[in-house]
C-alpha cells in the first residue's frame, strides 16, 4: 500500500480516539505524540476488517456484466491500488466511536478518567455529586459551606469551579479555627419541597375536579378549577426556580480544606467542644453526666 494511502485510515483514526468515550478524555490530557500513536493504532487495526472486507465481498457479491458495479468503477474511475481499502478503513474508523458510545456512555468514561488519574479533589467531588453526600469546604475568608456537588465534570479540563447546593453555612473561629455552622439551608429547602409537593396534588385535585364538572355538564366549575390549576401551576415553577437560586460557585483557588461532612458525628463529637483547664478539650455537662449515668 503506498504511504500517502495510509493518511486516510489515520485521518479516521484520530476521529475515532477523539470522540469515542473511553478514549475522549485520555486524548485531550495527552500531547501530539501521544495523540498520534493512538491515531495510529486505530487506523491499523481499522485496516484488518477493510482487507477482509475487500478480499471476501467481491466474492460474496460478485459482479454481473448487465448491471452497474462499484467494483469496476472504482477500478477505472480511482486505479490507485488499495485505495478502496484506505476508505472503507476511514468509513470503518470515523464512525465506529458513534456505535460504541451506545454502549460506552460519558459517565463511564468520566469515572474511569478519574479512578485513573487518582486526584483527591475530583474524586471527592465525583463521589459527593454520584452519592450525593455532603462535602465541608472551608474557604481563604473563613467561609465554610456543607453541600452536595451538583456541577458536571469534565475531567480533560481544569477545575477552576465548583457548584454546590449548600445544606448548611458558616465560619471558622479565626484563631481556634473550630467550626461555627450558623445557617440551616436544609431546613428552608425541605419547607420549599414540602410546598413544591403539596401544589403538585392540589394541581392533580383541581383537573380531577375540573373533568368530574364537565362529565356532570358543568362548564362554569369546569373553567373555575382549570383556572385554578394554573394559578398553582404557575406557582408550583416559580417555588421550582427559586429552589435552583441556592447553588452556589466557589472558586478553586480560593479553597482551604474539602473534607466529607458527616452531622451525627459533628453534633456528637465537635458541636458543643469547649477548652478545658488543661486546654484540652471537652464535652458539655449535659452530655458528661448522661454517659456517666449510662
Amino acid at each position: 500500500m503506498p504511504f500517502n494511502l495510509l493518511l486516510i485510515p489515520l485521518l479516521g483514526g484520530y476521529i475515532f480516539v477523539r470522540f469515542w468515550n473511553y478514549t475522549k478524555i485520555p486524548m485531550l490530557r495527552a500531547d501530539k505524540d501521544r495523540i498520534l500513536i493512538r491515531a495510529s493504532l486505530a487506523g491499523f487495526f481499522s485496516l484488518i476488517p477493510a482487507f477482509l472486507l475487500s478480499i471476501y465481498v467481491p466474492q460474496l457479491i460478485p459482479c454481473s456484466s448487465d448491471q452497474y458495479c462499484l467494483y469496476r468503477w472504482w477500478a477505472k474511475n480511482l486505479p490507485f491500488e488499495y485505495s478502496g481499502v484506505s476508505v472503507i478503513a476511514f468509513c470503518i474508523s470515523s464512525t465506529g466511536w458513534w456505535f460504541l458510545n451506545r454502549v460506552y456512555g460519558r459517565e463511564k468514561a468520566v469515572d474511569h478518567a478519574i479512578d485513573e488519574d487518582a486526584d483527591p479533589l475530583e474524586v471527592a467531588l465525583k463521589d459527593s455529586k454520584d452519592g450525593e453526600l455532603p462535602l465541608a469546604i472551608t474557604l481563604q475568608s473563613g467561609k465554610v459551606y456543607v453541600g452536595v456537588i451538583t456541577h458536571q465534570f469534565n475531567p480533560a479540563t481544569p477545575t477552576n469551579n465548583i457548584a454546590i447546593f449548600p445544606l448548611q453555612s458558616g465560619y471558622r473561629d479565626a484563631e481556634t479555627k473550630k467550626l461555627h455552622l450558623t445557617i440551616n439551608y436544609a431546613t428552608i429547602v425541605q419547607k420549599m419541597r414540602t410546598r413544591v409537593d403539596e401544589l403538585a396534588l392540589e394541581i392533580k385535585a383541581q383537573e380531577v375536579k375540573s373533568r368530574e364538572n364537565a362529565d356532570l355538564g358543568d362548564g362554569e366549575g369546569s373553567a373555575a378549577c382549570l383556572a385554578e390549576s394554573s394559578r398553582l401551576h404557575d406557582e408550583w415553577e416559580d417555588m421550582e426556580s427559586r429552589l435552583t437560586l441556592f447553588e452556589v460557585i466557589v472558586p478553586v483557588s480560593q479553597i482551604v480544606s474539602i473534607f466529607f461532612f458527616d452531622e451525627v458525628t459533628y453534633e456528637e463529637y465537635f458541636l458543643n467542644e469547649s477548652p478545658s483547664a488543661d486546654g484540652q478539650p471537652k464535652k458539655d455537662a449535659g452530655k458528661t453526666r448522661k454517659a456517666v449515668k449510662n
